[in-house]
């Protein structure tokens, strides 16, 4: 059977005495017609492999190893191979696909862009007629509208599929899919599996998956390689009998469950027959929801039906048409009207939401500067106390360019917090992050709410977590409040 193979990769940064290397002699074989799946925590070096093979990694990183595609072999480190992958060797999918495709321009013109970076194998009118037969294939019907709108009026998961035909339609040797569902909602991330799979069945096509979300593995991989800190620790083609404890760590991790608090506590905040509409379309429907002091409140359902509408009605960041939002007595109708100290989110990419400009010192700083009833010393003190709190001690005067991932999302954390709010709003705070990572975050949570008394409403397409964390869990679909559950699924 063909494979790709790579052979002895190893990536460093830096030189001489401060060269640090990342990727430790990874050799993997990815078989034609199958799915290969790498995985393991943030930070392991999984991304570092897909961008390698692709020819995309930092200029600034020392490069050694071969790749062996169709009895060719290729120098890694040879700037040749980088041209060579981005044009016809190696194509991606990433997570978020609407930042992959240019929101300044249609699709159709991306997909005639597109072209110019395939082998030629066929002319532009042949390239556009099978455009339009792979869109067929993935479910995407109404093509013409599609070819003509722009990024932001698709779904996240149809631009997850246009990128998909994209890559596909290359006829590059090797698609590497890096977290390519793990922003879209359950029913979204099943489509795009499923549209994975088929085109590598009918199209012979060798993938590497790239994920975190270890309950996709099952349904999606032929065989798994595990990844810690830069070396491969297990390979395997039965996932279910995984050897070392790592990996076994990893897939229970995703079992995790947590104490749940008592709900019947004093109303925060009451939402009553809420309704939104943009440009007369409805987005909101008659919404009736307590939300109680303390509690950890979980909301999930599918993209585009108004989770995130809800939650900027909530912050007082959008207008509502009908109903009223209630914090205690007064009735809540924009920004204006809702303090800083009452409500703060978090987001999924924490380091997007913060200045890389700024010392994190300086990050924490700016919640507390409309406040005039502290002094300097007062606000120093407390910056330093939220850094303690979150375990970043020692990193006020560094940037987040310099911080992990998660070294990143607590950061956000301290920063909501110091305004000390009483309602935090968790939006896909996680969902970006491995499991283990994630089991962190959300234990530092629960851990800054026993000690700050807040309440937490987390957002999130994975429904298995809410249930295994949230004292409550509600469903938001078709523009209504469908379904509100309990403890257990």
């Amino acid at each position: 059977m063909d494979c790709v193979e790579i052979k002895n990769l190893k990536v460093s940064y830096g030189k001489g005495n401060y060269e640090k290397e990342v990727l430790h002699g990874i050799n993997i074989n990815a078989y034609t017609g199958k799915i290969t799946a790498i995985i393991g925590e943030s930070g392991s070096g999984k991304t570092t492999i897909g961008k390698t093979i692709q020819g995309i990694l930092n200029e600034n990183a020392n490069v050694e190893g071969k790749i062996r595609i169709n009895n060719i072999e290729y120098d890694l480190s040879n700037r040749g191979y980088k041209r060579e992958a981005r044009k016809k060797i190696a194509s991606t999918v990433f997570q978020d696909a609407k930042l992959s495709l240019n929101p300044n321009q249609k699709i159709k013109k991306q997909i005639t862009e597109n072209y110019d970076t395939t082998d030629r194998s066929l002319s532009k009118k042949e390239y556009v007629k099978k455009v339009k037969v792979l869109m067929q294939e993935v479910g995407l019907f109404d093509i013409e509208r599609i070819l003509n709108s722009y990024p932001r009026q698709l779904s996240g998961g149809m631009c997850q599929k246009l990128v998909i035909i994209m890559s596909i339609i290359k006829n590059s040797k090797l698609l590497i899919a890096d977290e390519p569902t793990a922003s879209l909602d359950e029913k979204s991330q099943q489509e795009v599996i499923k549209i994975i799979k088929e085109l590598n069945r009918k199209y012979g096509l060798t993938i590497i998956y790239i994920t975190h979300d270890l309950g996709l593995i099952d349904n999606v991989a032929d065989s798994l390689v595990v990844i810690k800190d830069g070396q491969i620790i297990e390979t395997s083609d039965d996932i279910k009998n995984l050897k070392t404890d790592y990996a076994k760590d990893l897939f229970m991790a995703k079992e995790k469950t947590w104490f749940k608090n008592a709900t019947g506590k004093s109303k925060l905040l009451e939402v009553n027959s809420l309704s939104k509409s943009f440009s007369g379309n409805k987005i909101l429907d008659d919404i009736n929801l307590d939300i109680n002091q303390g509690e950890v409140l979980g909301i999930y359902g599918p993209s585009g039906q108004g989770k995130t509408t809800f939650v900027r009605c909530l912050t007082g960041l959008n207008y509502y048409d009908k109903g009223f939002i209630r914090v205690g007595s007064h009735p809540v109708y924009n920004r204006m009207q809702i303090s800083p100290s009452f409500v703060q989110m978090i987001f999924q990419d924490a380091k997007a939401s913060l200045n890389p400009r700024k010392k994190i010192f300086d990050l924490l700083m700016e919640p507390l500067a409309l406040n005039k009833n502290v002094d300097h010393k007062e606000k120093t003190d407390l910056v330093n106390h939220f850094l303690e709190l979150v375990s970043l001690s020692g990193h006020e005067d560094k940037t987040t360019e310099s911080l992990s991932t998660g070294q990143c999302q607590r950061v956000a954390i301290a920063r909501a917090l110091i305004s000390k709010p009483k309602l935090l709003i968790c939006d896909e705070a996680v969902s970006a992050q491995d499991v283990l990572l994630q089991n962190q975050i959300l234990d530092l949570l629960r851990s800054l709410q026993e000690k700050l008394d807040f309440t937490i409403l987390l957002i999130s397409h994975d429904k298995k977590m809410l249930f295994n964390y949230c004292d409550r869990v509600v469903k938001i679909e078709n523009k209504k409040l469908v379904k509100q559950e309990g403890k257990n699924v």
